[in-house]
This record gives structure tokens, sequence and C-alpha cells, in this order.
């Protein structure tokens, strides 16, 4: 079900005591509780890994199932890094997910959140345990975006070798501007 952008009830109809709204009115008031009953977003993830080189910035692949979409904003199969932000539902977006990273003791682990190719959102970098255990980097923010801005989550890792990456990704709009 694709998201219908809020519109303010009041910019269709403004009723006068006494009065009966139209149709027009009443569709809209329908909407706005669907808006915010059902709000806009997608869960995305990986069904396979994607392989880091170290020291460098990658691409998460969400090239599994997508958990939720609700306006077409990812494709599993073409341009699978990327959720695009749809016409009419720029604002507020909650972020929330995790990058998994391949065992090995060496070198830091970072998440980030790209938008349209710069360091938006970086969290939660940190230095591997000396047991060489697998990784899981985890990712929370809220941003500010518009439509067709491009979101990517990337993973860094300084290991000295190439690890696979995977991940979850949840977006949520929360608030239109």
């Amino acid at each position: 079900m694709t998201t219908t952008p809020y519109v303010d009830p009041q910019t269709v109809h403004n009723p006068l005591t006494g009065t009966s709204p139209p149709a027009a009115w009443g569709d809209a008031v329908r909407d706005a509780i669907e808006y915010l009953a059902r709000p806009a977003g997608c869960v995305v993830a990986t069904s396979s890994g994607t392989n880091a080189l170290t020291a460098t910035w990658t691409s998460v692949l969400f090239n599994g199932t997508d958990e939720r979409d609700t306006d077409g904003m990812h494709s599993p199969s073409v341009n699978n890094d990327q959720i695009v932000i749809p016409t009419g539902l720029g604002g507020w977006w909650a972020f929330a997910g995790s990058v998994t990273v391949a065992a090995n003791a060496t070198g830091i682990r970072m998440a980030r959140i790209s938008v349209n190719g710069g360091d938006t959102m970086r969290t939660a970098a940190f230095q591997t345990p000396a047991t060489g255990l697998g990784a899981v980097v985890p990712i929370v923010g809220e941003l500010l975006l518009a439509a067709g801005d491009v979101v990517r989550m990337q993973a860094y890792q300084a290991s000295g070798s190439t690890l696979a990456i995977s991940g979850r990704l949840a977006a949520r709009l929360v608030a239109v501007v």
C-alpha cells in the first residue's frame, strides 16, 4: 500500500458552524489517520554477505526479501544497496539497524548512514575483541531527508584483509516538515 502524503484537512475545507463538510474533507481526515497508523518506511535485510575491503567504506547489499516496503523505496535486485525517499515523503526519518562484520581480531569496526554519498550519520566505532569474534555494529538515529535522497548503510573495517559484512536496516518516516 502506497503512503498518501499528509494533507491538512483544514486546507480542503474549514467548516463553519452548522454546515456539513464535503466528502473530500472526510477523505483527507481518513488519509491523515492512515498516515499515522501506517507510517511510510521499509525494513531491508541481507541474505548473502558482501565482501568489504580493509580501510574502505562499503555499502551493505540488502539482497534478501524486504520485510516491509510501503512505497517501493528499495529493490532487492536492482541498486539493492540503497533506499530512495519517495516523492511527497520528505521529513524526519528514523533509522535503526546493524552491520555484522565477520570474525577477525584486528582493527576497528564502524557503521554509518550515507545520504547522497555523504558521511551523514556515523555511530559505534570500536576496537574488535582479541577473541576474534564477529562484530555487530548498531546504528540508530533520525535524519531530515527530502524526496529523492538516496540512503545507504555502510560498514568500515580495518582488519588488514577482506571481511564479509551483512546487515538489517529499518527506516520509518516519523514527521513531515
